[in-house]
């Protein structure tokens, strides 16, 4: 008899937005992502982080128009057990604030991740209005 073991990994999903200069006017600051301080966290939590940093600019039309630079950081955390998964995204929102972006998911481990990513953000918005965080 064969007997196998499926493992679906739930996969949540959110950016971090700096533009520089811009976003000192234009959006809140967000600490600077450690990714030692990440590593610490999945291992804790028993899930693997990623955390994707890139940078550009914005081209205009011609070159005449200069655009501000920036930079995004793409953070990913997939684990098999959406409490484990849960803890890490709560963690993460909880140490550096609400991301700016959370892509959408139409269906599978990306959108459980999705919803989980939802509940920490309502989790922190309640707690932050109070008055109980930072």
């Amino acid at each position: 008899m064969l007997c196998v073991v499926s493992l679906v990994m739930i996969v949540a999903e959110f950016r971090y937005w700096d533009y520089g200069e811009f976003s000192k006017t234009a959006m809140i600051p967000h600490p600077e992502i450690d990714n030692a301080e990440l590593e610490r966290m999945a291992r804790r939590f028993n899930v693997k982080v990623e955390a994707n940093k890139v940078a550009g600019s914005y081209r205009g039309f011609g070159r005449s128009i200069r655009l501000p630079s920036y930079r995004r950081v793409d953070i990913s955390v997939s684990g098999e057990q959406s409490r484990d998964v849960k803890g890490c995204v709560n963690e993460i929102i909880r140490l550096y604030g609400k991301p700016d972006e959370v892509p959408g998911a139409l269906f599978g481990s990306k959108k459980k991740g999705r919803k989980i990513v939802d509940e920490a953000l309502r989790d922190y918005d309640r707690t932050t209005r109070y008055g109980f965080v930072r």
